[in-house]
């Protein structure tokens, strides 16, 4: 069951020619991935040399018997190789090999793929006779199931190997988010972007060239083979950065594979990384600004594969990020202003979807509160939602908010987990980084209805005040089930996910509790107060919507962070 193909295929044609009583030889040639050309799979009674010389060969109208039953995907019988004329350019191999005649048939697999071909030589003339393409059946039939069983186990190895890769990928990845989200200075965002990026591409050289107020800042150069710390600083490697005539601006990543791209497109490269063999420039813009390139250098050339390029575009998109927050800390006062305005962005764009969004201080602008929200499309098409509350209004509560949001990014896009799952695996990991001490949070998934049917939502709620759904028709239902306890108490053993329909035109509210505490009413109260409240405006539009349930309160004594969305009709 485990054997080698080949260790398979041997034994299958040793037995045909064990119990051929005319001397017949025979032969297995496997179709090449691009489904093209025939390989040797196993035809221990030919010479080595004729095997050698139908090894890789094209198929077409007129290729020897094997050739051309591939090609035709039919059976082919010559009977004299020395004068049919589909032997014509491939006769001498087989006559010096002391072959005569060759019956060849394709084999497929249970869809119709060509999956090989299968071979009878002799050494005199002949043609098959019942009891031979009796055989011929019986052989093709087990060579198609010994070769579709090796291409299945091929595949669950690749499967295995290709998770094993996004694991590791996405580890890194969530290590380098959290490093860079509590990176302050343009300096050390460049260091960790260009360490990782090194690391993770197997790179030799990688450097980062910054623009700010349409000047040119420097970045540092990497050796990884010597482990030598950045060659230069940010000051000393401005002139030797200009010199790689690496162009300010670029539209899209290049990858470059050989040494003559790299010289034509980076001429002054050499004078930094001699021995560069292949290398790749990524833009860094997020949020519509350009804020510069990151640069990684090989020493072997060759091409960059989908994994080294998914990895790096994370990398650049992470570095990107970080660095629109690094160039505005000119103080930590400033920092904290600058996290609470970059990680609370603009309500996104989703096809099928109307969003709002509003982030409301308590207290001096100056300050940075811990609510935030979130929403992206997940890889799967379904749409993410997330609302959160950090304990705390400094740096800290900050800083944890910014790691909270990308490391809930990074977990719901890897996997098909509902949010109870992903918010269990993201207490894990905040727990195990320290990340923060407490906080809540809701994660919601909308999923596409099935045949035509409602939207469906599942969420999680960890210590976060109930979602809120408000039909089109005007009731609003409170979600006051599940609840889990927050983020930072202690793993808990299980969390639970809940399920809910969203008809067209339905929208959903999640808050933050500065939207709903007060000193002088009981918390379910207030909500109750607000559903009913939202219910009021189901059908205005939903900017209005949101400015109705922002009336609730007056004078909030916290922050409010809030998204609607609303399921729009077909």
């Amino acid at each position: 069951e485990n054997a080698p193909l080949p260790d398979v295929l041997e034994a299958v044609i040793e037995m045909v020619e064990t119990h051929s009583e005319h001397g017949a030889l025979g032969s297995v040639l496997l179709l090449s991935d691009d489904g093209q050309h025939l390989l040797h799979g196993s035809a221990p009674s030919l010479p080595d040399e004729y095997n050698a010389a139908i090894d890789g060969v094209r198929i077409g109208p007129a290729v020897g018997s094997c050739g051309t039953a591939a090609f035709r995907r039919a059976q082919v019988v010559v009977e004299d190789i020395a004068t049919d004329p589909l032997w014509a350019d491939w006769s001498a191999p087989a006559l010096a090999a002391g072959l005569r005649s060759c019956w060849s048939t394709p084999v497929f697999a249970a869809d119709g793929r060509l999956l090989a071909t299968f071979a009878i030589y002799y050494r005199v003339p002949r043609v098959p006779g019942p009891s031979d393409q009796q055989l011929i059946e019986q052989v093709t039939r087990t060579v198609a199931i010994a070769v579709q069983h090796e291409q299945a186990h091929r595949q669950l190895v690749e499967v295995a190997a290709a998770e094993r890769r996004a694991s590791e990928r996405s580890r890194r990845l969530h290590k380098l988010a959290a490093a860079l989200s509590a990176a302050v200075e343009p300096e050390q965002v460049a260091a960790l972007a260009a360490r990782d990026a090194m690391v993770a591409l197997h790179a030799q050289g990688a450097w980062l060239t910054l623009i700010a107020d349409n000047d040119l800042l420097a970045g540092p150069v990497l050796d990884g083979l010597r482990g030598a710390e950045p060659a230069y600083g940010f000051g000393s490697l401005a002139e030797r950065m200009a010199e790689l005539e690496t162009p300010r601006r670029i539209a899209a990543a290049q990858w470059l594979q050989s040494p003559d791209e790299v010289a034509q497109q980076l001429p002054g490269l050499q004078k930094l990384t001699p021995e560069a063999g292949a290398v790749c420039l990524l833009p860094l813009e997020s949020g519509g600004k350009y804020v510069g390139t990151l640069g990684i250098s090989r020493e072997t050339p060759g091409p960059f594969d989908d994994d080294d390029q998914d990895e790096a575009a994370a990398i650049a998109s992470l570095c990107a990020q970080s660095l629109l927050r690094a160039e505005r800390h000119a103080s930590t006062q400033h920092l904290a202003e600058t996290l609470q305005r970059s990680l609370l962005a603009d309500a996104p764009h989703a096809d099928g979807y109307d969003i709002e969004v509003t982030y409301r201080p308590a207290i001096s602008a100056a300050e940075v509160g811990g609510d935030w929200y979130d929403a992206f499309q997940l890889p799967n098409g379904s749409l993410a939602l997330v609302i959160g509350d950090v304990v705390g209004h400094d740096i800290r509560a900050a800083a944890a908010m910014g790691q909270l949001r990308n490391m809930v990014r990074a977990l719901a896009c890897e996997s098909e987990s509902t949010p109870a799952d992903v918010v269990g695996r993201l207490d894990r990991l905040v727990t195990q980084l320290g990340v923060t001490t407490f906080a809540s949070l809701t994660l919601a998934v909308v999923r596409p209805g099935v045949d035509g049917g409602p939207r469906e939502m599942c969420w999680a709620n960890a210590g976060h005040p109930p979602p809120i759904i408000v039909y089109p028709d005007g009731p609003a239902c409170v979600l006051s089930k599940p609840v889990d306890p927050p983020l930072g108490v202690g793993t808990v053993a299980q969390r639970t996910d809940g399920y809910a329909d969203l008809p067209r035109e339905a929208t959903v509210l999640l808050y933050t509790d500065g939207l709903v505490e007060t000193r002088t009413e009981a918390l379910d109260a207030r909500i109750a107060n607000l559903a009913a409240h939202a219910s009021r405006f189901a059908s205005a539009p939903l900017r209005e919507f949101r400015d109705a349930v922002l009336e609730v309160v007056q004078r909030p004594a916290d922050d409010i962070a809030l998204l609607a969305v609303r399921v729009l009709p077909d």
